[in-house]
């Protein structure tokens, strides 16, 4: 509201209630027709497939019969759940939503799953909980783990005050790295570094400050196991000559 009125001081308070009531009316319009376009797209699949069908059975071929009628019954299946679509993060009679949720369906032309949606809800609880600690959880294979849940959750817990760091496995980091940038060029833009160390490596004020500068920006750092743990490493490192120095010049003052 204070962007809007900051662009036009004409905006009243009721008046940018307004704006943003029609552009979440135009968001869920837009995303609900391309869900309709991907429905219509598998209309097709299937009327393709019960003419395959019709051919098959007429020729007599049991087997050949027997998988074209399993194909057809999986086709119709997603078909259905697709036209039962619902969304997920609307609840309640009040119909209360969370708009990011809305922006990133809109933004890549999705409709988020009730996993991915429930996943997204615990982790934003444990975040918004200091008391609950660390969260984890389990996703299958296809689930939506790295093209979903994860851009979704640096969209909503980079909110300047905190650090959000991807960690996965080095051979996957430039993939989701790679999709991290793909997902933040569009209409929602957040840069997206990477984080490397090794033990070898000097600790400098460079690194504080690219990290501070990340927070700033709302930005997000991809990382891999072995580079955080050689950062921990080397604090411990730095910390135990810390102390090892105080406590020469502590004895060298106690010779004295």
């Amino acid at each position: 509201r204070k962007d809007l009125q900051t662009i036009n001081p004409f905006l009243n308070p009721k008046k940018c209630e307004t704006i943003f009531d029609l552009l979440a009316t135009v968001l869920m319009y837009a995303n609900r027709v391309g869900q309709d376009r991907r429905c219509l797209v598998l209309c097709k699949e299937v009327l393709y497939l019960l003419d395959q069908l019709k051919a098959i059975t007429s020729k007599g071929d049991a087997s050949k019969s027997a998988v074209a009628r399993q194909g057809l019954m999986l086709k119709a299946e997603w078909l259905a759940k697709n036209l039962a679509t619902k969304r997920h993060f609307v609840r309640g009679q009040e119909m209360a939503y969370d708009p990011r949720y809305l922006a990133f369906e809109f933004t890549y032309n999705i409709v988020l799953r009730e996993a991915q949606v429930e996943l997204v809800d615990a982790f934003m609880a444990a975040a918004q909980d200091p008391e609950r600690g660390s969260e984890c959880h389990q996703m299958l294979m296809g689930g939506g783990k790295t093209t979903v849940v994860g851009p979704l959750l640096a969209l909503m817990l980079a909110d300047g005050k905190t650090l959000v760091t991807q960690i996965v496995p080095r051979a996957l980091l430039y993939f989701s790295r790679a999709v991290m940038r793909e997902k933040f060029s569009a209409i929602v833009r957040k840069a997206v570094y990477t984080f490397s160390f090794d033990r070898f490596q000097d600790v400098s004020h460079q690194i504080y400050l690219k990290l501070t500068k990340a927070i700033k920006n709302r930005s997000i750092v991809c990382s891999h196991p072995t580079a955080v743990k050689a950062f921990a490493l080397k604090i411990i490192e730095i910390m135990h000559m810390v102390d090892k120095m105080q406590y020469s010049q502590s004895y060298l003052h106690f010779r004295r």
